[in-house]
């Protein structure tokens, strides 16, 4: 089978935009990921992990392509629509930082309460997850305190008492009495 038949084949199995389905495909040169990405959210607001890994990692042009390309965007897209399966695959993937622009991965995913990308994140022993905690309290996301309590379970940031003290600062500055007893729970070993 050749190489365009088997694109469209994984694209439209995938459920992917009828868009992308139908364009004439050449070569995955011509086929920008970009189109894939941006399409794909757009229709069904997921991604199929398995049709990223054959055009990044299996397909013959794989070498031209780079998934953390355009600052991040399949790992953002990945964030913002709560997809681990994404996430999971680009940090296996030797390109992609996890602690890109400090903790920015981390940020991002709790900036969108993706707990369950958040703790792929403090699983992998390159992401340093202190220093990121207070982020919570100013951030928008609906599940604070699960985000926080996620969180504090790592000994790395349950044991880092400067980080919980700024949780403390920041959730007195927005108001957040229930992240503050929590924190303060840690601190005296009752949570």
């Amino acid at each position: 089978m050749d190489i365009v038949r088997q694109i469209k084949r994984r694209i439209k199995t995938a459920e992917f935009s009828d868009a992308i389905a139908e364009m004439r495909v050449h070569s995955l040169i011509e086929l920008d990921y970009r189109r894939i990405i941006d399409c794909s959210y757009k229709k069904a607001n997921r991604m199929s992990a398995d049709l990223l890994r054959y055009v990044f990692y299996d397909s013959p042009y794989r070498h031209m392509l780079d998934p953390t390309a355009d600052q991040n965007k399949l790992y953002r897209l990945a964030c913002k629509y709560e997809n681990s399966n994404v996430v999971s695959m680009l940090l296996q993937d030797e390109r992609f930082d996890p602690m890109y622009m400090d903790s920015y991965p981390l940020e991002l995913a709790i900036s969108y309460g993706a707990l369950n990308i958040i703790s792929l994140l403090i699983q992998d022993k390159r992401v340093d997850p202190r220093g990121v905690l207070h982020t919570v309290c100013g951030s928008s996301c609906q599940n604070k305190l699960d985000v926080i309590k996620l969180m504090v379970r790592d000994p790395r940031i349950s044991s880092d008492v400067t980080d919980l003290h700024n949780v403390i600062v920041a959730a007195r500055i927005h108001k957040q009495k229930d992240i503050e007893d929590l924190i303060i729970a840690v601190l005296c070993g009752a949570e």
